[in-house]
């Protein structure tokens, strides 16, 4: 998927490293509000009983391209297993997302969907950092 500075498109397939990449999620209209922190927001986009998941969209707020980038967060009570959009470097409820190899570099002001899909308690992402910086949410 290329980078944009509009609406985000939907995301590739990605995968947990070795495995075979999953489907792409059936798109479907987001279910929660939409948190926004610094060059990044997260979103609910589907609950059922035990799995969950959630839509994050970054964007690049520098003046250079971001060729490379990592994403880190806590799922207290989930388990991510499935990422669509990125590589998932570390899954459970520690979780560590690095772009895909492939990926074109994220323009200056252009964004990056990422989603995942986690089971177990339906959580907020907790301490998220964006190549080591704070997100804000």
């Amino acid at each position: 998927m290329p980078p944009s500075s509009g609406a985000p498109a939907a995301p590739p397939v990605g995968g947990a490293p070795g495995e075979q990449p999953a489907s792409p999620p059936v798109p479907t209209a987001p279910i929660g509000p939409v948190l926004r922190g610094t060059g990044i927001t997260y979103q609910l986009v589907q609950q059922d009983e035990g799995y969950f998941e959630g839509r994050m969209v970054l964007t690049n707020r520098t003046d250079e391209p971001m060729k490379t980038w990592k994403l880190t967060f806590r799922t207290p009570g989930a388990d991510v297993k499935n990422i669509w959009g990125a590589k998932l470097a570390e899954g459970g409820e520690k979780v560590e997302i690095k772009n895909l190899d492939d990926a074109p570099a994220i323009p200056p002001g252009g964004t990056w969907e990422v989603q995942f899909g986690a089971a177990g308690a339906t959580t907020t992402p907790e301490g998220c950092k964006l190549n080591g910086r704070a997100c804000g949410f």
